[in-house]
């Protein structure tokens, strides 16, 4: 697995004790990278993924979110799309349908909704390379 996380933030002015006080807030996240699943025996599947939470204007009214680290990362990771969505499609690939079926039933409702998308229509797109057609 290969992520890049990069924390998005905006300058909010307010007034403090009657000064103008400037702060940066961190509340966007973009996160990209893939999931690869290789053995030396098969080859290997890998997802692509990137999803950005935009910072929204106007004044946040969550606070203490002055450090990079506190950006919305949960969130952009388990957007459809990002890391959760490109880890189910890699799991449906290699372990087939069977896997996606018991992980819709996840008490995470990140995991369920994404395991449903991977086995339906549309999932996120896997490439793999090697012998993958007979399942572990």
């Amino acid at each position: 697995m290969e992520i890049l996380g990069t924390a998005q933030g905006i300058l909010y002015d307010f007034i403090e004790d009657w000064q103008r006080v400037r702060h940066l807030r961190f509340i966007g996240a973009r996160v990209q990278g893939r999931v690869i699943l290789a053995t030396a025996q098969r080859g290997a599947c890998q997802a692509c993924f990137a999803v950005a939470i935009k910072a929204r204007g106007g004044i946040p009214v969550i606070v203490n979110r002055e450090l990079p680290n506190l950006a919305r990362f949960g969130k952009a990771l388990a957007e459809p799309g990002s890391f959760v969505a490109a880890l189910a499609a890699v799991m449906g690939a290699v372990y087939g349908r069977a896997a996606l079926l018991s992980a819709a039933a996840d008490n995470d409702p990140n995991i369920a909704k994404h395991a449903v998308a991977a086995s339906g229509p549309n999932p996120v797109a896997v490439a793999c390379n090697g012998n993958w057609h007979s399942q572990p």
